[in-house]
């Protein structure tokens, strides 16, 4: 390519710019299996091989006719093109999905989060972030339920109903046994459901599982009291267990079922332990209960977002990450949020050396600081939320 112009090169490399593999082969004169080592290397982002290779294609193109130069700069394009690019086949696909889901969720907005969320089951933390997303778009979500059981989101009543196997510590197999047994007749109340449940082994931690989860809500008692008569439920299902030719049966008529005593539900402890179930809130998400009960007037996250200094704010931590600074002193990301939206706070090694020991996932604080961006605040002070002193 002596003696023609800049401009002709580079038309050149546009009409013959195919494939790495045919810029390797027409430029360089790589041989087809030389060439296709060139491209696992930018595939795989291997920089040491492709930093050997330069030698190489440089060589190959001087003796090829091209001038050092613009051999330099192709191969500066390949090992640039080599940090983010792929096919044109990966291009269209990725392309038309996006398309396509954009078109299901602006238009089939509960069919695209049942999908969405089916995917999830057993990632608590992206389901999570899911359910917000649906409740930003004024989207139903149903509790779990034995009178429902699935092992999947479905849609009902316009609404997305939870999985019973989405609860923790419920698997597939014990959300499949109880729609096994609820074929056999619907379950009357919660003594009945803990002792038919009996014959397929269920352990207290499983019934708690569903109790806190919100799967036993339908019927029509609350969760403490549900929780105190545990004992009780399970010592009745093992009184009227008996033999019938070889197998283990229940006779509901043997013995009546206890009196269950009603309690009063704490609603900070009931939310609290539904967080540790379904890794969320559905109901009331337990910060509006602290500041309902201990009379906590701050403006939510959503309100102080938009001001450009946060004179009090009060959240709860979600996640914590620690990141170590150039001089080797400890600093922290915490992501926070209330009932109304989240925000992540920046906090600075000396603040962090006071603070390390309570910002833990869970833990609810007090801060002030400047806003960083719409979604970041640079935290001045910061103190623990402690019911016990309080």
């Amino acid at each position: 390519m002596y003696g023609v112009d800049r401009g002709k090169r580079w038309s050149f490399l546009a009409r013959s710019y195919l494939s790495v593999l045919q810029v390797a082969q027409v430029m360089a004169n790589f041989s087809l299996g030389k060439a296709d080592i060139l491209r696992k290397a930018m595939a795989k982002k291997q920089a040491s091989l492709l930093t050997e290779m330069e030698k190489d294609f440089i060589d190959g193109c001087i003796q090829n006719g091209h001038d050092q130069i613009l051999a330099k700069e192709v191969y500066e394009l390949i090992k640039k093109f080599a940090g983010y690019g792929f096919n044109k086949a990966h291009s269209i696909a990725y392309a038309l999905l996006a398309y396509q889901m954009a078109y299901l969720k602006a238009n089939h907005p509960l069919a695209f989060y049942v999908s969405l969320l089916n995917g999830t089951i057993g990632n608590q933390r992206k389901t999570a972030e899911y359910v917000d997303e649906c409740r930003k778009k004024q989207i139903g979500l149903l509790y779990p339920s034995i009178m429902y059981p699935s092992n999947s989101f479905v849609i009902e009543n316009d609404m997305i109903r939870f999985p019973l196997s989405a609860i923790k510590g419920i698997s597939m197999m014990v959300a499949d046994n109880i729609a096994l047994e609820l074929k056999k007749g619907k379950f009357k109340d919660f003594y009945d459901f803990i002792a038919r449940m009996s014959l397929y082994k269920f352990n207290a931690k499983q019934y708690e599982a569903l109790i806190d989860g919100g799967a036993l809500d339908d019927l029509g008692i609350n969760r403490t009291s549900m929780r105190n008569a545990l004992l009780d439920a399970l010592s009745y299902s093992n009184l009227i267990k008996v033999e019938v030719q070889g197998q283990i049966v229940i006779n509901l008529d043997l013995i009546s079922a206890p009196m269950m005593q009603r309690i009063k539900d704490d609603k900070i402890d009931v939310a609290r332990k539904e967080k540790e179930a379904l890794g969320l809130n559905l109901g009331t998400h337990p910060i509006v209960e602290i500041k309902n009960k201990y009379q906590i007037n701050v403006y939510p996250l959503s309100k102080l977002k938009e001001a450009s200094y946060i004179k009090k704010g009060f959240a709860q931590i979600t996640k914590v990450k620690q990141h170590r600074t150039k001089t080797g002193k400890l600093m922290a990301f915490v992501a926070i949020s209330d009932e109304t939206s989240s925000l992540d706070l920046v906090i600075m090694p000396n603040l962090y050396a006071k603070a390390m020991n309570y910002l833990t996932a869970g833990n609810y604080l007090f801060f002030c600081g400047k806003k960083d961006s719409e979604e970041s605040c640079l935290v001045d002070k910061i103190e623990l939320f402690n019911e016990e002193v309080i």
